[in-house]
């Protein structure tokens, strides 16, 4: 949602150094400023092939108790790409999700929220405020 609760500062993801550092520990390589990072490890574990995935990293998990994504934590533009995007998207909080991408893959708190993921349970993950405002806003369009 366009208005971030208090105290909230998208720009700022204070963990991504620390993920990073233990991603690169680990092997991966890292390119940042691309919305958030590009992740590269040189084989996958089930294709052998080299893989690159864009993640978003987030301090903490977007989901509050209630297992609701919790108001101005994921920005509008992050909702659209999780609501149009088709290639590999992963809304990280944990650089143990990073790292499980490709093998858990549609388990959220092992790999993150993904597109396909949030496309199949939005209306789990939404609040009624949040889905109005989202489909006034033309970010959801179903």
């Amino acid at each position: 949602m366009s208005k971030h609760k208090k105290g909230y500062q998208p720009s700022t993801d204070t963990i991504e150094p620390k993920i990073i550092n233990e991603l690169e520990a680990a092997g991966f390589s890292v390119e940042k400023n691309h919305d958030d990072i590009l992740v590269g490890r040189r084989l996958d574990p089930y294709t052998y092939r080299p893989r690159t995935d864009w993640v978003e990293i987030k301090n903490k998990s977007p989901f509050g108790l209630n297992g609701k994504i919790l108001e101005g934590v994921i920005r509008d533009s992050q909702f659209r790409i999780l609501w149009n995007y088709t290639g590999q998207y992963n809304i990280c909080w944990t650089s143990k999700q990073i790292e499980n991408i490709g093998v858990y893959d549609g388990v959220l708190q092992l790999t993150g929220l993904t597109p396909a993921l949030f496309r199949a349970n939005f209306q789990d993950y939404l609040t009624p405020k949040m889905l109005k405002y989202l489909r006034e806003e033309k970010i959801l369009n179903f």
